[in-house]
């Protein structure tokens, strides 16, 4: 998969790959984040969208429950690929 756009996590100074995703691909992967933790994640990221593991792991750690920021307790964010004001934080803000 190459279709991908960047975005630059001010708070960690990482450039993210956001990978063209379907709603599914996506609920997949924020599932398996949940439930199974780190590594089933990063191998499921890998295995749909051919990222290297630097990047699958710069994605996995940027995944937020929606709405609430991945690194405070800012819980107002709204639509994807979001900065959080408050900490300043990239969240991929999948629904």
């Amino acid at each position: 998969m190459n279709d991908f756009s960047i975005k630059r996590c001010a708070r960690c100074k990482t450039d993210i790959r956001i990978p063209s995703l379907t709603t599914d691909q996506k609920k997949e992967i924020k599932t398996a984040r949940k439930k199974q933790g780190m590594g089933s994640t990063l191998a499921k990221i890998r295995e749909i969208t051919n990222l290297d593991l630097r990047d699958s792991k710069a994605l996995v750690i940027h995944i937020n429950e929606a709405g609430h920021c991945n690194r405070c307790t800012y819980d107002k964010l709204q639509g994807e690929n979001q900065i959080c004001p408050r900490c300043k934080s990239f969240n991929l803000n999948w629904e």
